[in-house]
């Protein structure tokens, strides 16, 4: 059940029927049934594991949850030097409980998704000394959005190790926060602090909203089918076999992987973002116009922006802080001083970040090599700032801010081949071709927008679409709020617009094929 396909808009409207006539303070249990009947039509016995996940963090955040209380009721009574001690032992305690919790969930994910890449690595790596082990690597079947709610998990059981929210009492709840439908396949990534109130107390209807979230909704289809299944076409052709095409073919498809990977992955954000709106619950946005970022740090705080803001605050955060670390830091600033010795710290939480950022998205080495990709790119920028802080320059001259945001965008391009490749020899083939064997022949006799299935009026309806979308990103970027604009408008306005939403969607979406099955992000 696709969140483009049919069938998910009438589950959802479904549910929002039950989930408005049933007593506000019974509504989070039509959400539970949905979540789950959601997942059961999606996993079917593969369920069992989000449930055993749910298990060993409620358990677990139970037992952290009274070390918590424990140390707040006994501290008042106690001289400061027990009080201490008591401090010591409750810290260890609960270290001793969130390691497992985290090990356990983890444990998982890294079964199912990555036992079949660390036989093949290891393979590998005794083949290099003439050993034949003779593996077969094995792989399972996926959870539905096992990457989505094991991080999510995570999170939730860190916070309360930390004392920012206090364990669910109810692991039915807590389940609810794990499995909501709207966000298990590809996130955003939500706080249990801020997403279990919404999901928990109800909220009231309201047309206002209701028009909102439909709006945001057809955008998102009109991105995922019009654009993104339309841009898959031409896509695959010439990554599945790119030695049969120009190296102008592979830069176009590298192009148009880019914007289908944005118009796929925003768009399932904005139905799913959408559909919670419709029911009174606000996600996290997870992007921010990034393609008109003027640095590569700047590109990631406005790409999959839940993610980023998840690795900052359990993975950077915790090494940074972290005994090691912290000598780390110290040594560097006493034999180095000033930027460079502070620097060397952050590049070592920094590395953490990123080779988990790209290992969590696949279970190859082209993944980390994507993540290593953008760690040695920030890296080089942090080290020569100095340089270019020395330089005297206008910095607000818009021909330099115009340069930084296509240089930036070079970068998102070629970290994207590397993304979309099959293999890491796939991409440098390709990467090669662009410079070497670029035929501009293909734009003379139009086979550079001839594919199967793929004709020049497609190719003009992406362009169009690609342009539309930088339209509107420009018009977000000056703070210019399109939706409320349109709602703003005569009610008639409103409902012809939606209708021309819904015409476009049926006069130009792509319907039929795996291309409108699934979602990029869903694989991950």
């Amino acid at each position: 059940m696709s969140y483009s396909s049919l069938g998910f808009l009438v589950f959802t409207v479904i549910t929002g029927v039950f989930y408005f006539i049933i007593p506000k303070k019974h509504r989070w249990a039509v959400l539970l049934t949905a979540s789950l009947t959601f997942y059961a039509i999606n996993s079917k016995f593969l369920t069992v594991f989000i449930l055993l996940s749910t298990a060993v963090l409620f358990i677990f955040a139970k037992l952290i949850d009274k070390q918590n209380g424990l140390y707040k009721e006994q501290k008042s009574k106690l001289e400061k030097s027990e009080r201490k001690a008591l401090k010591a032992k409750t810290d260890k305690t609960k270290q001793f409980y969130i390691a497992l919790a985290v090990i356990i969930d983890a444990a998982f994910l890294l079964v199912l998704k990555y036992t079949g890449f660390f036989m093949a690595t290891a393979e590998g790596i005794f083949s290099l000394f003439g050993a034949d082990l003779g593996i077969k690597p094995i792989s399972f079947i996926l959870p539905l959005g096992i990457s989505y709610y094991t991080l999510t998990g995570i999170s939730y059981v860190t916070d309360v190790y930390r004392g920012i929210t206090p364990a669910e009492q109810n692991p039915l709840k807590l389940l609810l926060f794990l499995s909501f439908f709207p966000h298990i396949v590809e996130g955003p990534f939500s706080r249990y602090s801020e997403l279990s109130p919404q999901l928990f107390e109800g909220s009231s209807f309201n047309y206002l909203r209701l028009k909102s979230g439909l709006i945001r909704v057809l955008w998102g289809l009109i991105k995922k089918i019009v654009l993104a299944d339309r841009a898959a076409f031409l896509v695959n052709a010439v990554f599945d076999d790119p030695s049969a095409f120009s190296g102008a073919n592979s830069l176009f498809a590298v192009l148009f992987y880019t914007f289908q990977i944005y118009a796929e992955f925003s768009g399932c954000m904005d139905i799913v973002c959408g559909v919670s709106e419709m029911l009174g619950i606000n996600l996290s946005e997870n992007f921010r116009q990034p393609f008109f970022s003027k640095s590569i740090d700047e590109f990631w705080r406005r790409w999959h922006i839940t993610l980023g803001a998840w690795l900052k605050d359990y993975v950077f955060y915790p090494i940074s802080l972290s005994k090691s670390s912290k000598k780390l830091s110290g040594f560097c600033r006493k034999k180095l001083g000033g930027y460079y010795g502070s620097l060397i710290p952050v590049a070592y939480a920094l590395f953490f970040v990123w080779f988990l950022n790209g290992f969590w998205h696949g279970a190859s080495w082209k993944y980390v090599f994507y993540g290593i990709y953008y760690y040695a790119l920030m890296m080089l920028g942090k080290i020569l700032k100095p340089l270019f802080d020395k330089a005297k320059f206008n910095r607000d001259n818009k021909a330099f801010k115009a340069f930084q945001i296509i240089r930036t965008n070079l970068i998102v391009f070629a970290g994207m081949l590397i993304f979309r490749s099959h293999d890491l020899k796939t991409a440098g083939y390709m990467f090669k071709s662009i410079f070497t064997s670029f035929n501009l022949s293909v734009f003379a006799d139009g086979s550079i927008v001839k594919y199967e299935n793929f004709t020049i009026n497609d190719f003009i309806i992406v362009i169009i679409g690609v342009l539309a979308l930088l339209f509107v990103g420009i018009l977000k970027e000056k703070g210019i709020n399109i939706r409320e604009r349109i709602l703003e408008r005569h009610y008639l306005l409103t409902w012809v617009i939606l209708m021309v939403f819904i015409f476009t969607l049926i006069i130009f979406g792509i319907y039929g094929g795996d291309t409108v099955s699934t979602f990029i992000y869903g694989q991950f």
